[in-house]
């Protein structure tokens, strides 16, 4: 079983930063000169937008599970400090 992380280490994980290999995408918008973007060009937009939802999507999972777990085995060190106490 994997060492359980603390809650700042966990918070450290959705820095940017922190995410390391995870580039920033940014979203073309049309020039202020007037041009407009071309379809392909919001295709591919779409397309990253998409893919970094999937993403975004999965390390929130990671990090749900990973804050489940910790308070599971914070709650179990309760529960056998109180079942201690009441057998001793």
């Amino acid at each position: 079983m994997s060492r359980p992380r603390s809650t700042s280490s966990l918070m450290n994980l959705r820095r940017p930063e922190a995410r390391a290999g995870r580039p920033v995408r940014r979203v073309s918008r049309p020039t202020s000169q007037g041009r407009q973007a071309s379809p392909a060009s919001l295709k591919t937009d779409l397309a990253l937008a998409r893919e970094e939802i999937t993403s975004l999507r999965d390390e929130r999972d990671r990090l749900r599970e990973a804050v489940r777990q910790q308070l599971g085995q914070q709650l179990d060190q309760v529960s056998n400090r109180q079942l201690t106490d009441r057998t001793s």
